[in-house]
């Protein structure tokens, strides 16, 4: 099958690299042209890519920064990646992704799209942040008559689509927006007054819990969406022993099970680091972890877990 259909799977859609742009930034822009059949997203969402790379799977999640609109017609969805050096995936993003290669995505998928409402919206996004916003306001603000207004926050010669965005301002009088810097949203009143609003968030966790307590202070509707998770730790640090085959290997609470065990370089798969793909999963033959989006504690027998949402409670055992 492969053969004849490149990157084909059975749970999955096929998609086909039309374009790639890798900026001085740490980002890179990234056209697929999809297969008929996939199902259409809404603005906001997210899918899951994998790529085969020498010989191995990988997989990781991104938000459409293209509208449902643009797919409908052309079939095409636009991906805005930010590059970490560090990153299996993204680290290798020039030699991983070449144009006409296939790769395999699948359906998409979150709840942050924008809700049915006559208030003002405001919007923030911060570097990679920007994607789902993209695709809201290319989607929705032909039809949006209240005023919509967007802070931008990147750093230097590092904001993108800032050329789509003055196009959208300049069709569309409701709508205006800022470009800043991290010290320069800082010295800006975000909200200027205490007229009830809709408040759309995506960035680092610390960003949005900021501007939620602002939000949720002022009695405003709020919506986030974020790509990192931010880890349920004890008040108090411990420390706790975890065997892993005939390694003795010792961890703290205040990690995740993946970044603790990859500081100690030790041969664990690093997906999407979010819950979402599975890859880090492994068997926890003895002790209790902490899911770390849930809050829910493990038994202390076997079982499935995944070490990029486990947090250690006690002494462990794993086999990967």
């Amino acid at each position: 099958m492969q053969q004849w259909l490149p990157a084909w799977r059975s749970d999955s859609y096929r998609g086909k690299v039309i374009d790639v742009e890798h900026g001085d930034s740490n980002y890179s822009l990234v056209t697929l042209k999809l297969q008929r059949g996939w199902p259409v997203h809404t603005a906001g969402q997210h899918i899951q890519l994998t790529i085969e790379n020498n010989g191995r799977l990988l997989t990781r999640t991104f938000t459409v920064a293209s509208s449902p609109d643009l797919y409908k017609q052309q079939q095409k969805i636009t991906l805005l990646i930010k590059r970490q050096q560090k990153g299996q995936f993204t680290g290798q993003l020039a030699d991983i992704i070449k144009i006409d290669q296939w790769l395999s995505i699948s359906k998409a998928q979150g709840d942050f799209v924008l809700e049915k409402s006559e208030y003002p919206i405001t919007m923030v996004a911060a570097g990679s942040g920007i994607t789902p916003i993209m695709s809201m306001l290319t989607q929705h603000l032909s039809t949006i008559k209240q005023p919509v207004y967007l802070r931008y926050i990147a750093s230097h010669n590092q904001h993108y689509f800032v050329d789509l965005l003055s196009q959208l301002s300049a069709q569309f009088g409701h709508f205006e927006f800022d470009l800043v810097d991290r010290k320069q949203h800082q010295n800006m009143p975000l909200f200027t007054n205490e007229q009830l609003q809709d408040v759309y968030c995506c960035g680092p966790a610390t960003l949005m819990n900021s501007i939620k307590l602002q939000a949720q202070a002022l009695g405003f509707s709020y919506f986030q969406e974020q790509f990192s998770l931010t880890p349920l730790v004890n008040l108090q640090q411990q420390e706790f022993k975890v065997s892993l085959g005939t390694n003795e290997l010792a961890v703290t609470n205040q990690r995740t099970l993946l970044e603790e065990l990859e500081h100690l370089h030790q041969p664990v798969v690093r997906g999407c680091g979010i819950g979402v793909c599975h890859q880090c999963q492994c068997v926890k033959k003895k002790g209790i972890v902490k899911d770390i989006r849930t809050g829910d504690l493990s038994g202390a027998g076997e079982q499935l877990i995944q070490l990029c949402v486990s947090q250690p409670i006690s002494d462990l055992e794993l086999s990967l």
